[in-house]
């Protein structure tokens, strides 16, 4: 996987398994942490569905288990790949697709790895036509994360446009919005889906107002 850029060192389960990687496969983690951060993304991607939380403990915190349950030669065939092969064709051997979106989206994340299971809830994000409106708003935000997942998939479908989701810091504001929503529905015989859908879509305003 070509693609140099700045260094950013891994915290996390996602530098203990680097790590342990590089014990297998000398130089995997300077490989690792030099990589564009869409390309980094990509590799942790790789490694977070190659070694799942079963097997190397919990997906936020450390993989200590990593090197005593894990083969030598398991790891190595993951660092070898992930230095050889395109970021494309990694995932679809990894995740069975890269549906459209899928790429975009780990570019946005920022260097910093996130907890296991996000990875295969962002695949499965752009993989699942049922999930296709969410799936748009995704692509047209800025910055990409597991907080900013967990807030689009709380937020109310109404709410599920860009300018909300950029403003949405925490799930709990979502979860306002929701029972705000519920309440104007309830005390006002106008508040139909398609009024509130065009008031939301027009508003200029922060979330509280």
């Amino acid at each position: 996987m070509v693609g140099q850029g700045r260094v950013y060192h891994l915290d996390g389960w996602a530098g203990d398994l680097a790590a342990h990687i590089d014990i297998s496969d000398p130089g995997f983690y300077g490989h690792l942490v030099r990589l564009r951060t869409g390309f980094r993304q990509v590799a942790i991607a790789i490694m977070a569905a190659k070694v799942p939380s079963d097997v190397s403990g919990t997906s936020d915190t450390h993989d200590h288990s990593v090197a005593k349950e894990v083969p030598d030669h398991y790891l190595k065939e993951i660092a070898q790949a992930i230095r050889t092969q395109s970021p494309r064709r990694l995932l679809i051997e990894t995740y069975g697709s890269c549906p459209d979106g899928f790429m975009g989206a780990l570019s946005k994340i920022g260097p910093v790895a996130q907890p296991k299971q996000f990875y295969t809830r962002l695949h499965d994000l752009f993989a699942d036509p049922d999930k296709r409106q969410t799936a748009n708003v995704a692509r047209q935000l800025r910055r990409l994360d597991a907080a900013k997942l967990e807030i689009l998939e709380a937020l109310d479908p109404l709410f599920r446009v860009p300018q909300f989701a950029e403003q949405v810091a925490i799930v709990q504001e979502a979860h306002d919005l929701a029972e705000a929503l519920s309440i104007i529905r309830q005390s006002c015989s106008r508040a139909t889906d398609e009024a509130l859908d065009a008031s939301i879509r027009h508003h200029k305003g922060s979330v509280p107002q």
